[in-house]
């Protein structure tokens, strides 16, 4: 019985989490792009389907792009480091109770952003081919994630307690400076553009724990806090409203920083 319980969770989990969601999209289409080209089709028809040109007057006539291109990657070690840093930053996330639809603003605000200062860049001829990857937008969460959590603590296995805080900008960090020795300073501003939407992002659900804190004793929060773990320890935390789950961070949240 307690197994069954914990499977239900599980797929619960699964049909919520934008974390998992955003993944399986972008595993998707990596596997589709390979598959169309074992099949035969051309790198040259298939970047024209799914990457963001820099020239205006081709991503015109190829509008869905604008989105499409935040979730491909062709090269194999493109695809895993992207994914790696979301799934690492984004389940640390969930698992703190950041809302799935907060975690899904920034992925899309960031890729969305970064493809306007590509095209950007492009009219002003400092960018040229294509744009694809979901690095941007990966960024813009961990960004995201960094602001909304700011100084609550995770245990590190090689570096003990850390500030979400540091370990965005850690990641970040590493991320712009690979961009930087790798891509160009093309990519790094997009990358960087990613970021700065994801902060934004993050910004306004920030906001309403600040104000609700003064007005909310300790042992309100407590009594809450262990209705809620109870709650996830019955039936793990896809047995958690989007509402309950924005509670438990918060009140672990504001709890942390006392």
């Amino acid at each position: 019985m307690a197994s069954e319980v914990t499977d239900n969770a599980w797929l619960r989990a699964l049909r919520t989490d934008r974390i998992w969601q955003l993944m399986a999209v972008n595993l998707l289409v990596f596997l589709g792009l390979h598959i169309a080209s074992w099949c035969g089709v051309s790198g040259a028809a298939l970047a024209s389907a799914v990457a963001l040109p820099a020239d205006f007057a081709s991503a015109v006539t190829h509008p869905w792009t604008v989105v499409v291109y935040m979730f491909v990657q062709y090269d194999f070690f493109h695809f895993i480091f992207n994914m790696m840093w979301l799934w690492t930053f984004g389940m640390l996330m969930m698992r703190l109770m950041v809302s799935g639809r907060t975690i899904l603003n920034a992925y899309f605000a960031g890729g969305l952003a970064a493809a306007a200062v590509w095209l950007a860049l492009g009219a002003m001829g400092l960018a040229r081919d294509v744009l694809l990857g979901s690095s941007a937008a990966v960024l813009s969460v961990i960004a995201a994630g960094g602001v909304i959590l700011g100084r609550t603590r995770v245990e590190l296995m090689l570096f003990g307690s850390v500030q979400v805080r540091w370990l965005a900008l850690a990641i970040i960090g590493l991320c712009i400076l690979t961009d930087g020795t790798v891509q160009g300073a093309a990519t790094v501003a997009v990358h960087a553009t990613g970021v700065a939407a994801g902060a934004l992002t993050g910004v306004p659900a920030l906001r309403p724990s600040r104000r609700r804190a003064s007005h909310v004793s300790d042992a309100d929060d407590q009594r809450t806090l262990d209705a809620l773990l109870d709650k996830v320890h019955k039936g793990g935390y896809g047995a958690l409203s989007a509402a309950e789950r924005n509670k438990l961070f918060t009140i672990s949240s504001r709890l942390s920083k006392k």
